[in-house]
């Protein structure tokens, strides 16, 4: 069953769905909130007091549906807040959003390194288009309005339609709530299926050494195929502008 229909079925209004959307919520992430800050957290995200309260009666009624399925089961502990060091995705995206050659070299790396399959079809990186100086100008990533972020997109053609298969986005962290900071993270790859499954992307910097690594989630799948190659393109591009650089360990 879909995010949608699953909220929708314990009443959430359809305004607050789509607003969980664009703040990229999924169940896993609702689930993954602890049950006495249901209501801060959502507080935060600008959701409507009663539909705070249904997700909350909802998140009650998944963790006793757990414990009566396996009570036995050893489920590992909420992720904790780990060592990422928020600045260093920052510093990136700074880098990004004021050196044009930088953010076009890392737009060539993410169209050419991706060399994966979706729904049995090739991905395809998407193009963006803009005036700038009076010439139209081509991108592979984009920027919101605000430049607060960067946001690179893959999709594949199925039947002669455009299907999304999954995005990679680096959010400027004063624009994520605490609890999406830690559960979704500013740097973070998705798939665009309606599971919308996240996987973090770490990067710290130890003694002049950059570190990226992974931190996974409860369900595994392709898109942990697509996290190892998107920490592959940024170590490549670490290195080849000059920096140390090492895949870290999942976390």
């Amino acid at each position: 069953m879909s995010f949608h229909e699953v909220l929708k079925r314990i009443g959430v209004k359809n305004k607050t769905i789509r607003a969980l959307q664009e703040e990229e919520f999924d169940l896993d992430t609702l689930r993954g909130i602890p049950n006495k800050n249901m209501i801060s957290s959502m507080k935060e995200s600008r959701i409507p007091a009663a539909n705070a309260i249904r997700l909350r009666r909802w998140n009650q009624l998944m963790r006793k549906t757990v414990k009566t399925k396996s009570p036995n089961r050893n489920l590992p502990p909420n992720n904790p807040l780990l060592y990422h060091q928020t600045s260093v995705s920052m510093d990136l995206l700074d880098e990004l959003v004021h050196n044009n050659d930088l953010r076009v070299y890392l737009d060539e790396l993410m169209k050419e390194r991706m060399d994966m399959y979706y729904l049995g079809e090739p991905v395809r990186l998407k193009e963006y288009e803009h005036v700038q100086d009076g010439h139209r100008i081509t991108h592979t990533s984009r920027f919101p309005k605000n430049r607060k972020g960067i946001f690179y997109n893959w999709y594949t053609e199925k039947e002669g339609e455009t299907v999304p298969a999954f995005h990679l986005t680096l959010h400027h962290a004063s624009h994520r709530t605490e609890f999406q900071q830690v559960s979704i993270g500013s740097f973070h790859v998705k798939m665009d299926n309606h599971y919308g499954t996240i996987r973090k992307i770490l990067m710290n910097l130890v003694n002049g050494v950059y570190v990226i690594s992974i931190c996974k989630g409860s369900r595994f799948g392709y898109v942990d195929q697509v996290a190892e190659h998107i920490v592959a393109i940024l170590v490549e591009y670490f290195t080849n502008t000059g920096r140390k650089v090492i895949r870290g360990h999942h976390c």
